[in-house]
């Protein structure tokens, strides 16, 4: 007979925050636990409270040095640079906090205890697990230790010889990846989003053949997750054979979290969890990512309602009935639609604008998932009516029975059909002035425009990918020409649209401006700070303030202290937060954001020109081409300036770039 679910928690998790600014500030495991008891399916015989695993014990996975600096910096409150740049301590990710040591060491205990307890079977349900990013020596994207790691490890120490992990948390799982690669006995299935940190977990990483990566694009919601269930999940991991089933359960990948922009609802994860429940005799339920608590709450409370067979009726939420709330419960036991997905179902009905842009992602995904399990754009064309040229992976058998059959479903199952409306690929700096341009426009009673922010690199690799995007808005040359170099805009469209500067801004309001030039003294000015900046690399703001800093001669005495994030505002939020003193930014976005303080302007010949270029993209929409000439009028561009931005000259209506000269 199989024993009892049981819950590992703690009451550290209660009053636990890494800080006012950092995503995990939010309640997350106590609202579990409360509203679990409040519907009756905690009573005390199935809770466990957490032990706290020691510190010889976290030498398993992590190394002694490292796990010395964890408990020193918790005891003193503060990391020297060195620990910093070896352990990645004390950085706006892995913040310095009082339980920065305690709280990741009981979801450690809490992983070890599961071994034990399930050695002679069950259902375990840890939601203070789920922390993947730990490694060896370092903390790593929020996870200061590797808990699922020590899960793993202690099932096999209590009989569980082949033990299979599937991870949906929106974020790839680097660390245990890292772990558990090359290990035969221990299968490694992960989904997550295509492009999204920590940017691993490629199709192509295999491990040992038993490692299988599924990257879902952008704005896939649950018809994606129930394909890559039926034709990947299920079929590996029932294939394995496992003794024990540890299933990692971020519910980041919901369509209202902040942290990813996949569009799920709770019945994504739902019935990946009765999916998998069957396949082994031992079953650990870990949490992971999720960032909007209600949210977490509501999916992880539900999914321990299937642990324990609770009957679930109606849905998650509070009603007024007689002057009194009443609390109903979601239908998760029946897999009825109406359960666990409350926002997901307003996107259904087109409540919101990032709704919309979610069912346009939805058709875009074919192309994308297209390239991420394997098959390759041909003509330079996009995937919608067009061939696809398809590749094997290095393992033919595994390729067609698995990965090759979800390929075509996800090009069946989201055909790009006629648009009835603009999909506009912007730079994440153009938020806000864009938007009401867009308002303005559709006052006017033009088409309905869909806007996907991102950074400029990320959106070219879409449009590369057969996004049907109609409209690509760069804040980079670079960028826009490598979509051109692949034949992939309208010719004759390009226009430069905008111009911007580059600043210096601070979190402190009483900050002094400063002049920058080659004596400004930057290192002094950021003290042990960091210096926030989009990333340096890659991202047009981040490569547009390294150019600055290299030209002024200033880039080598703050590179260490650098913060790189994946867009601007990323970068903006964080010296808007106090997470960094000093930050990098777009002149533009230090006008929309109150809170912090400009400081100075780079010389205008420190950096390249920084100029947005805009186009349309080939086999655009027929409405697009009136919307780029609305963006390029005097009413919009009032709304840009008004923002801050420049004016090129080349940016009147029906100016385009100039065509080539044909060769004599």
């Amino acid at each position: 007979m199989t024993p009892p679910a049981r819950f590992i928690g703690s009451e550290i998790y209660r009053g636990s925050s890494y800080g006012d600014w950092h995503p995990l500030r939010v309640p997350r495991v106590s609202t579990v636990m409360d509203l679990s008891r409040a519907l009756g399916w905690l009573p005390p015989e199935a809770y466990i409270r957490s032990p706290r695993a020691k510190p010889v014990a976290l030498h398993a996975f992590h190394t002694p040095d490292y796990v010395d600096a964890l408990l020193g910096a918790e005891t003193s409150q503060q990391v020297t640079p060195e620990i910093r740049a070896r352990h990645h301590l004390g950085t706006p990710a892995n913040p310095v906090f009082s339980e920065m040591y305690r709280r990741p060491a009981t979801g450690v205990g809490g992983a070890l205890l599961a071994g034990e307890l399930l050695r002679h079977g069950g259902r375990l349900h840890l939601p203070g697990g789920g922390t993947h990013h730990g490694l060896p020596d370092r903390a790593n994207g929020f996870c200061y230790l590797n808990d699922p790691v020590f899960a793993i490890q202690s099932l096999r120490r209590h009989g569980a010889r082949r033990v299979a992990y599937v991870d949906i948390d929106a974020h790839h799982c680097d660390g245990v990846e890292a772990g558990f690669s090359h290990d035969p006995d221990t299968l490694l299935v992960s989904t997550h989003e295509e492009n999204r940190w920590p940017r691993t977990g490629a199709v192509e990483e295999e491990g040992a053949g038993q490692v299988f990566n599924l990257p879902i694009p952008s704005g896939s919601g649950d018809d994606a997750m129930a394909l890559a269930r039926d034709r990947v999940i299920l079929p590996a991991v029932a294939a394995f054979r496992p003794d024990a089933i540890v299933l990692q359960y971020g519910a980041d990948a919901l369509l209202e979290d902040p942290q990813s922009r996949l569009a799920m609802s709770g019945h994504a994860h739902l019935g990946v969890l009765r999916g998998l429940l069957p396949l082994a005799p031992r079953f650990l339920l870990l949490g992971g990512g999720g960032y909007n608590p209600w949210g977490v709450g509501r999916l992880w409370t539900a999914s321990w309602g299937v642990l324990v067979r609770a009957r679930i009726a109606g849905a998650v939420g509070a009603a007024r009935a007689g002057g009194a709330a009443r609390v109903e419960v979601a239908r998760a036991e029946t897999g009825d639609d109406t359960a666990g997905g409350m926002a997901h179902d307003a996107y259904r009905c087109g409540a919101t604008r990032r709704d919309r842009r979610c069912a346009a992602c939805a058709c875009r995904g074919a192309g994308g998932a297209a390239r991420g399990m394997g098959l390759r754009r041909s003509s330079g064309r996009g995937l919608a009516g067009q061939g696809c040229a398809m590749r094997k992976t290095p393992h033919d058998t595994r390729w067609t029975m698995l990965v090759k059959p979800l390929c075509m479903a996800l090009l069946l199952a989201l055909p790009c059909a006629a648009r009835a409306e603009i999909l506009t690929f912007a730079a994440a700096s153009l938020g806000g002035p864009l938007d009401r341009v867009v308002e303005a426009w559709e006052a006017q009673g033009g088409a309905e425009v869909t806007v996907s922010y991102a950074g400029s690199s990320a959106l070219a690799r879409q449009i590369a990918a057969g996004a049907p995007a109609d409209l690509f808005i760069s804040a980079s040359e670079d960028w826009m020409d490598e979509v051109a170099a692949a034949g992939l805009i309208e010719a004759g469209s390009r226009r430069d649209l905008l111009g911007n500067g580059l600043v210096l801004i601070a979190s402190d309001p009483d900050a002094a401006p400063v002049l920058i030039s080659p004596d400004l003294d930057l290192a002094a000015l950021l003290g042990e700070g960091r210096l926030a900046m989009a990333l340096v690399d890659a991202v047009p703001a981040g490569q547009y303030g390294r150019a600055a800093l290299e030209g002024l001669g200033l880039w080598d005495g703050v590179a260490a202290q650098v913060a790189q994030t994946e867009n601007v505002r990323a970068a903006l939020a964080l010296v808007a937060s106090g997470a960094a003193p000093l930050g990098i930014v777009y002149e533009t976005d230090a006008a929309e954001e109150p809170r912090v303080t400009m400081l100075g302007a780079f010389p205008e010949d420190s950096h390249p020109p920084i100029r947005y270029p805009a186009a349309l993209v080939l086999d655009a929409a027929p409405e697009a081409a009136a919307f780029l000439d609305f963006l390029s009028g005097a009413e919009a561009q009032a709304v840009f300036m008004a923002a801050g931005f420049t004016i090129p000259d080349a940016a009147l209506p029906g100016a385009g770039t100039p065509e080539p000269e044909p060769a004599e």
